[in-house]
């Protein structure tokens, strides 16, 4: 038995939960929310766009970025 309804699954709980905390965070003032790697497609749902982040290593053997 699944708590999965394939019916239900517009309403998504996760994602409603998930837009109004982000709706809430906005209104906070906070202009941005770090949704972590990957590029599932509710992120985008959401508003995401694609950022690539990278670390650099200096000729002197230390890590910036």
């Amino acid at each position: 038995m699944s708590a999965f309804d394939p019916e239900l699954a517009v309403y998504c709980p996760s994602h409603l939960l998930l837009a109004e905390a982000a709706a809430n965070a906005v209104a906070d003032g906070v202009d941005m929310i770090e949704m972590g790697r990957g590029d599932e497609p509710y992120k985008f749902d959401l508003g995401a766009s694609r950022r690539y982040l990278r670390d650099l290593v200096s000729p002197g053997g230390g890590r910036t970025g």
